[in-house]
């Protein structure tokens, strides 16, 4: 079964990277999946919800509704907080972010 993954981060160099290492990681493990990835939060939540991914990555600093803001939509929309969807915060400093089970931050 092919999974969806959502990657939204503004910086060029981070999405190729981690472009990169998700797909060394699903070859080495038989699994494959589609990536949809924005350097900004309208076209990144456009995804999230066009496509239904069970994997978000998200930068908390992104132009074009911030990934502060798309954040905070996810963490107030319930149909994100299901063991169903994981979310993967970037921070580029210390932040105290309360999430659910399911949200992982990354500093």
């Amino acid at each position: 079964m092919e999974r969806n993954i959502v990657l939204i981060d503004n910086n060029f160099t981070i999405r190729e990277l981690l472009k990169v290492s998700l797909r060394d990681l699903a070859k080495s493990s038989g699994e494959e999946f589609s990536l949809y990835t924005s350097q900004n939060g309208i076209e990144g939540l456009g995804f999230v919800y066009i496509t239904q991914p069970e994997i978000v990555i998200i930068d908390t600093t992104l132009p074009k509704y911030s990934g502060n803001e798309l954040l905070y939509f996810l963490l107030s929309n319930k149909k994100f907080h299901t063991d169903k969807v994981k979310i993967v915060i970037l921070t580029e400093k210390r932040q105290q972010i309360r999430v659910p089970a399911n949200f992982v931050v990354l500093d």
